[in-house]
């Protein structure tokens, strides 16, 4: 659910024993698939670092089922680096191109349509890996 629907949306509740667990790669980044009731009722896709945060609060031990793969520092730093240099490269393609095919004779320079995405989405990814980090 996206945060600006969160005040509008009731609170639900799922037993512990009903929360069925699947590890899961999305956009080279691991993932929790969570499923929801016996037969599944719902699912919720969040990252690997949140499901471990919730679940040592909610006192899993740690050879429960639902546990899944301890994932370091350096695997969530790569992930979000790899998706940090896809992103720009996609924006930087992106502003360098679209003014050359619509025939602008001015573009901007290859060094902003580089430079402006990589510092924006980077900055972006610092925050993210500092978040998930904690």
């Amino acid at each position: 659910m996206w945060r600006v629907f969160g005040p509008v949306s009731r609170p639900f509740f799922v037993p512990w024993d009903d929360i069925k667990v699947q590890p899961r790669q999305l956009f080279f980044q691991k993932m929790a698939r969570l499923g929801f009731g016996r037969p599944e009722a719902g699912v919720l896709s969040i990252d690997a670092r949140s499901w471990e945060r919730l679940a040592a609060q909610a006192g899993l031990p740690p050879g429960d089922p639902r546990a899944l793969p301890s994932l370091s520092d350096a695997q969530l730093a790569r992930s979000l680096a790899i998706q940090w240099l896809v992103i720009t490269s996609g924006a930087a393609a992106f502003y360098y191109f679209v003014p050359r095919l619509q025939g602008w004779t001015g573009g901007p320079p290859l060094a902003v349509c580089i430079l402006f995405p990589a510092i924006v989405f980077g900055v972006g990814q610092i925050v993210r890996y500092a978040r998930q980090r904690r």
